[in-house]
């Protein structure tokens, strides 16, 4: 299991198993510094290109689901760091 995948309430709707998977397949494309960057737009679309996904308001969608998971996780681990230190 993908770590961030095991602290899930719920479980993924099977319509939104698709955002879930380009998610998963984006998670490695941040910019780690001092703090973990966003993914970037770019790896998104190149993502979106990679898989044959034409249409630009499903492109969108895609793009505002990943974006959504990825500010939830990075909130998420960013405080559990906090409250570690």
């Amino acid at each position: 299991m993908a770590k961030g995948a095991d602290v899930l309430s719920e479980r993924v709707l099977p319509e939104n198993i698709w955002a879930w998977s380009a998610f998963q397949a984006l998670r490695g494309s941040r910019q780690v510094g001092f703090s973990t960057g966003p993914i970037p737009i770019t790896e998104i679309t190149a993502y979106c290109d990679l898989i044959g996904l034409a249409d630009p308001v499903q492109k969108i969608r895609l793009a505002r689901f990943v974006m959504a998971l990825d500010r939830v996780e990075r909130q998420f681990y960013g405080s559990n760091a906090k409250g570690q230190g």
